[in-house]
């Protein structure tokens, strides 16, 4: 049997839908990941922030 557009245009709006929802959870994923990147920067910042003022205390004293 000959495919026609009715045959092919469903699996094809089908497979284009379930890459674009595989494309919006990897964009998804990449953000949480860039955020928790972030957090922990941060974190290791004001860690480095208290060392640098308890160094500058301890040479104050």
């Amino acid at each position: 049997k000959r495919k026609t557009k009715g045959d092919i245009l469903p699996a094809l709006i089908e497979r284009v839908r379930e890459r674009d929802e595989f494309n919006r959870e990897i964009a998804i994923r990449t953000v949480a990941n860039e955020e928790n990147r972030l957090a922990l920067e941060r974190e290791r910042l004001e860690l480095e922030k208290k060392e640098r003022a308890a160094f500058i205390q301890l040479l104050g004293s």
